[in-house]
């Protein structure tokens, strides 16, 4: 049953939810107006810790662009904020403690600052690795020939000191966004993002810690919304994005799918499980909330389970997933957001995913 989260979300600024290894629920989201809003018990009476983050506490002025979150071994949940321009901390990172007990907010601090401003796009994402060190991927503008171009940048910390950004994108003189991380057990890092110039997808990864020479689908077509990148043990990785005419495609394969144009928010969520079937939800062209399964390691071989969520939803769909400290059993957890601004979590049970697997 779904559960009203924030009655004035925007899931344009980013979400995450998760459950803590005691069965905790928890989710933030962006409060419009306001700021961050970090909630547990979300399935029960959904309380706020601490106060909302304003952009004044996070970054010490200006506004929130984009957030993002990762819970690690020991349940504390690690988060890391992006704005534009030039403030206190123009990359923010903070944590929450004890989300079983007494959950509390820490300190900001300054992950990284800006080379120029504004930065000319929009994007943040952050994965933790089985040391519980926090690693982000982010957009920098940097000139190349007096010229700004916003390009995607790496920072990791290390103890309580964050290294000297360096570049995961590979043309000085692009335009990209929308830059999205997972991590595999190896702790190594898969790296997505977009190039707003003609709409490709660029992907990189590293080995041995380092990153290497950055690839890229060339015939996607204008992107739209937030691509999404998963993992396995294996290191077979898959990427989902939307296309701008509607379709949806995985790792430059069309899935025969659609998905709401309306939509340039979260066109899809991805969710592995067992380490090799891929859950894709979506906003389809009725702007309802669908879902769609693989369990080929055929990109784009997808079978749709139909609406799952039959309403106007063309805000956007977040499901719960991250390779490291996934503590869900039998379910995936999602959020989405109507046109009222009302942001719900629900549960969707993989109970019938087992007999679906099985007639494949």
């Amino acid at each position: 049953m779904a559960v009203l989260l924030d009655n004035n979300g925007a899931l344009l600024y980013g979400g995450w939810l998760g459950v803590t290894s005691g069965g905790t629920y928890c989710a933030l989201v962006y409060r419009s107006g306001s700021g961050i809003a970090a909630y547990t018990d979300i399935f029960g009476t959904p309380t706020l810790i601490g106060s909302v983050q304003s952009p004044t506490t996070v970054h010490g002025g200006g506004s929130i662009s984009r957030f993002d979150a990762y819970m690690d071994s020991t349940d504390v949940i690690h988060v890391i904020s992006f704005t534009s321009t030039n403030e206190t901390r123009d990359l923010a990172y903070n944590t929450i403690s004890d989300p079983d007990g007494t959950p509390a907010w820490g300190t900001w601090e300054e992950a990284a600052s800006h080379d120029q401003v504004p930065v000319g796009g929009e994007g943040v994402s952050i994965v933790v690795d089985s040391n519980d060190a926090p690693h982000v991927a982010f957009l920098r503008s940097v000139k190349d020939k007096g010229t700004p171009y916003a390009q995607v940048y790496y920072v990791e910390k290390t103890g309580a000191s964050w290294s000297t950004p360096a570049a995961i994108c590979g043309v000085a003189n692009n335009n990209y966004s929308q830059p999205r991380l997972t991590i595999e057990a190896s702790d190594e890092l898969e790296a997505v993002y977009t190039n707003t110039s003609n709409g490709d997808v660029y992907f990189n990864s590293t080995s041995g810690g380092s990153w290497g020479t950055e690839s890229s689908y060339s015939d996607t077509g204008p992107w739209m919304g937030i691509p999404a990148i998963v993992a396995t043990t294996g290191g077979i990785v898959y990427m989902a994005y939307g296309h701008g005419g509607g379709d949806i495609y995985e790792s430059n394969v069309d899935t025969t799918y659609n998905h709401s144009t309306a939509s340039g928010v979260h066109v899809v969520s991805v969710v592995l499980i067992n380490d090799a079937d891929r859950y894709v939800f979506y906003i389809d062209t009725s702007s309802d909330i669908h879902l769609m399964v693989s369990a080929s390691g055929t990109p784009g071989d997808f079978t749709d389970l139909g609406a799952i969520k039959a309403g106007t939803f063309d805000d956007g769909v977040i499901a719960s997933w991250q390779y490291l400290n996934d503590n869900l059993v039998d379910e995936i957890i999602y959020m989405y957001q109507d046109t009222l601004n009302d942001v719900y979590v629900e549960t969707y049970s993989l109970a019938q995913k087992r007999v679906f697997i099985t007639h494949v």
